[in-house]
């Protein structure tokens, strides 16, 4: 058997051993990034599933944020209701009939309230919590230190980021 070095002579290197030398090929780092973006996608994937968007829960009723509070404390929801009256003028309002069937809702900072009357039906999306005066006076731009809010203490409360009237039949006329 003859070697192959005393032909090629003593420091040849076969095509193997030259790749070797060389590193991976343009292919491979192509092939590897190609392999990372595809984890990194199914990653997401699977978080964003996980997590789910912020998108608020809806078919919730006024009743049910009163019936529930603790169910639904930190959720984001969108509940229709009709204005009963105003706390605070233009800015803070129960949403449902009577006290005890209502939730206070207040304007999170930044969040327009439009113009509205009592009796007048809108749509609310923010988030329940608990009416704690503490916790709430960063969150929003009502000032909570009046007196007016003692009722609702510890009752449940809608941090709102959108208020919307919702047109009704009496609108068109």
């Amino acid at each position: 058997m003859t070697d192959r070095r005393n032909h090629a002579g003593e420091g040849a290197e076969t095509e193997v051993q030259e790749k070797a030398r060389r590193g991976p090929s343009r292919l491979g780092y192509i092939a590897f990034a190609a392999l990372v973006l595809a984890a990194v996608a199914v990653l997401a994937w699977i978080l964003l599933s996980a997590l789910g968007p912020d998108v608020p829960e809806e078919g919730v009723t006024v009743e049910d944020v009163v019936a529930r509070p603790d169910a639904l404390a930190g959720e984001r929801v969108t509940v229709p209701g009709e204005i009963a009256n105003f706390v605070v003028p233009g800015e803070a309002f129960p949403l449902g009939e009577g006290l005890e069937q209502a939730v206070l809702v207040l304007p999170a900072e930044g969040t327009r309230v439009p113009t509205t009357s009592e009796d007048e039906v809108v749509q609310v999306t923010g988030t329940v919590r608990s009416f704690d005066l503490g916790e709430l006076s960063n969150e929003t731009a009502v000032n909570l230190g009046q007196g007016a809010f003692d009722a609702f203490d510890d009752r449940p409360v809608i941090v709102a980021t959108a208020i919307d009237v919702i047109p009704t039949d009496d609108d068109a006329d």
